[in-house]
């Protein structure tokens, strides 16, 4: 049988858990739950990517990827500015080779300034654009303007992060 304490008791619990989810409502509190262990490669490592050329006629696909969580947003130009056509997390065996290959020493090489000799967005074609943010350092590949080598394993990876996002 139930009591009047009981009654108090079950009224008192309510009223605080309503008072505290009402809380949590409007500051935008919420817990974060991660299967990736907290030891990150770096802090701050962010992917933007995007195309360039003749896909402008129709609208050129780029992305924006924080590499620590996965998440990505995938946009074209042919939509507003701010339409998001999805977003996501990408594999996880594919962030943590990103993780694994993209090198700062190869980074640097690649991003220096080249003569334009032949870009295939001039003749015709599409060029990529690259802007890689680790730990707060921006590093620029552009296959038009920078000394990019498509041998190396972060052009490897990079290109295998661009396919991934073609095929979704």
């Amino acid at each position: 049988m139930i009591t009047r304490q009981d009654k108090l008791s079950i009224l008192i619990t309510f009223i605080m858990g309503f008072v505290a989810g009402f809380y949590f409502f409007l500051t935008g509190f919420h817990f974060e739950f991660s299967l990736i262990p907290d030891s990150k490669i770096y802090d701050d490592y962010t992917i933007e990517a995007e195309a360039y050329g003749s896909c402008s006629v129709k609208g050129c696909m780029s992305f924006q990827l924080i590499v620590s969580t996965g998440s990505y947003r995938l946009l074209t130009t042919k939509t507003e500015v701010g339409d998001i056509i999805k977003e996501g997390v990408i594999d996880r065996s594919l962030r943590n080779e990103l993780q694994r290959m993209v090198n700062l020493n190869e980074l640097e090489k690649q991003t220096s300034r080249r003569l334009v000799q032949k870009c295939d967005s001039k003749e015709g074609g599409v060029d990529y654009n690259f802007k890689i943010t680790i730990d707060s350092e921006e590093y620029i590949l552009d296959t038009c303007r920078t000394t990019v080598d498509y041998n190396s394993r972060t052009w490897t990876s990079l290109e295998k992060l661009w396919s991934y996002f073609e095929t979704i």
